[in-house]
């Protein structure tokens, strides 16, 4: 049980928030003509995330601290277990398609981006708080470097026919 509470705490997650929603066009009827044929079938859609960040614990470069054989489980000297915390994460995600009938077939246009503002949402950090020679501990100087993001702003565009 020890075990299964400490993996709970690994992953605490203290704040997330997650909306989203879709508009379609698909049923307008508010225009005839070609207005109407232009306002009709489209839909809007978006995912907006925002979550405080992650727990890590601050660790020893690759010695094994306690002699178990195991240098990824030492804490540092002089800190605690899930100590610090990654930034948060804030991220976009907008959708905006269209679908034009052709016949029996449909052809769908879809224009999607994934972190539309390109926020720079670190997802790791150098967790090595202190250096080692021999015996002695020297604190880090590149503690807390960030080595992995989420990820860039990303935008595609497809083409779909469904018959």
């Amino acid at each position: 049980d020890d075990v299964r509470v400490q993996m709970v705490r690994d992953r605490d997650q203290r704040h997330r928030l997650v909306l989203s929603g879709v508009y379609d066009t698909i049923g307008f009827d508010g225009l005839d003509g070609f207005m109407g044929t232009l306002a009709r079938n489209w839909s809007f859609s978006v995912i907006f995330t925002a979550q405080s960040g992650q727990p890590y614990t601050a660790r020893v470069g690759a010695v094994d601290l306690n002699g178990d054989g195991n240098t990824r489980n030492d804490i540092a000297p002089g800190t605690l277990r899930n100590e610090f915390r990654l930034p948060s994460i804030v991220t976009f995600d907008p959708r905006i398609s269209r679908e034009i009938p052709m016949g029996p077939a449909r052809l769908q246009l879809i224009w999607e981006a994934f972190n539309l503002f390109n926020r720079d949402n670190i997802s790791g950090v150098d967790t090595t708080y202190y250096s080692v020679a021999g015996t002695i501990l020297t604190r880090a100087t590149n503690f807390e470097r960030p080595l992995a993001s989420a990820g860039e702003r990303i935008m595609q565009l497809a083409a779909k026919i469904t018959f």
